[in-house]
């Protein structure tokens, strides 16, 4: 018989294990990271940038985990810290809350050890789409009825978004 009932069962009943393992584990990392991920939220927007980093810091080696460890403030940011670091470019506008910006301060605050040179924020749901330039990368932040709210540069390090 070409079709034996053990090589049907065998990887079936694998993909089921690893979906289990899969949840499973999610469920159990999940719990442990929520609380740390909420009190980071309430220390940003409380304007305590410091704490939250040390917060962020704290859960670190939890990353060793999980193939990848990330995540972003639901915002448009943009962060230069001159020619010591390479800039930042954050875009986490789709799907959730977005933070609120109004005192939370960006020029001058230090992000793991380096001040912030240049800054620009959005609190808007939207998409960033870039392209390579000659001298870097250019780019432009559409709100979702695609008009266009912030222009980009990307040059080295240097980041300039308006």
């Amino acid at each position: 018989m070409l079709l034996d009932a053990g090589w049907f069962f065998g990887p079936f009943f694998g993909v089921l294990a690893f979906v289990a393992t899969w949840i499973v584990g999610g469920r159990m990392l999940r719990r442990r990271l929520e609380p740390a991920m909420q009190q980071v939220q309430r220390q940003i927007e409380a304007g305590m940038v410091q704490p939250a980093i040390a917060t962020l810091r704290s859960i670190l080696p939890l990353g060793r985990w999980v193939p990848l460890l990330a995540g972003h403030l639901h915002d448009f940011m943009s962060y230069e810290f001159g020619p010591e670091r390479p800039s930042q470019l954050v875009v986490g506008t789709g799907g959730d809350n977005l933070l609120e910006l109004a005192d939370m301060p960006a020029v001058g605050t230090e992000i793991d050890g380096m001040p912030v040179t240049r800054a620009f924020a959005l609190q808007r749901f939207g998409y960033l789409v870039l392209d390579r330039m000659p001298q870097g990368w250019g780019g432009a932040f559409y709100a979702p009825d695609d008009t266009i709210l912030a222009r980009c540069r990307l040059t080295g390090r240097e980041l300039d978004c308006r």
